[in-house]
């Protein structure tokens, strides 16, 4: 096992709701090809987590991450904060997105387009 390898984990991502299937792929490119990562996120799809007392297989329904020392969990749910504000803002809404990094779970719904005005306040 490579430095490299051992300092690695894995994320899991899934998205629920409306046009899941589309915008889990769209939410896979782009954080492979996100300009401001540089080369951007090693993703790929996971089949579904096993259920007890069911056998395994399926279709895809997540996506795995590799976390390295450089590209961790933060960074991770800021990037995927940031890609689902962009897609509630071209009015893709209903999704539900889970970004589960082990001992750090976090769970985003349809985020507004643009923050609450404090007028007259």
């Amino acid at each position: 096992m490579t430095n490299a390898t051992a300092m690695a984990r894995v994320a899991r991502l899934t998205v629920t709701g409306r046009g899941a299937d589309r915008e889990r792929e769209a939410l896979a490119a782009w954080l492979r090809g996100n300009p401001v990562l540089g080369r951007g996120w090693p993703v790929s799809t996971a089949a579904p987590a096993p259920v007890a007392g069911h056998m395994g297989g399926g279709t895809a329904d997540a996506l795995e991450v590799v976390l390295t020392g450089g590209l961790g969990a933060a960074q991770l749910i800021i990037a995927v904060l940031t890609w689902r504000q962009g897609r509630a803002t071209a009015g893709c809404s209903g999704l539900h997105v889970c970004v589960d990094c082990g001992e750090t779970r976090v769970e985003i719904s349809d985020l507004p387009a643009e923050p609450p005005s404090n007028d007259g306040q």
